[in-house]
């Protein structure tokens, strides 16, 4: 008899890529990048990123928290 599946529930930690905020908020990649480059403010919505740990980070994470915390506050536009 084959065992059921395991269904394992991950907790995001506090900073996440850009595809776990897209499947989080639904927002495209352009969204994401207008928000960044108006809105959101570097150090506490997002960071640059590199993996080589030099000054030319070519990637982004999102602190989704904050994010949403942006969003609960913003006024409903009409």
């Amino acid at each position: 008899m084959k065992e059921p599946a395991a269904i394992i529930q991950v907790e995001a930690s506090k900073w996440i890529k850009e595809l776990l905020l897209i499947a989080k908020t639904g927002m495209t990649s352009r969204e994401i990048e207008n928000y960044r480059n108006h809105v959101w403010r570097e150090g506490i919505e997002y960071q640059r990123t590199s993996s080589k740990g030099s000054g030319n980070a070519r990637s982004y994470v999102y602190n989704h928290a904050e994010i949403d915390r942006r969003f609960d506050n913003q006024k409903a536009v009409a």
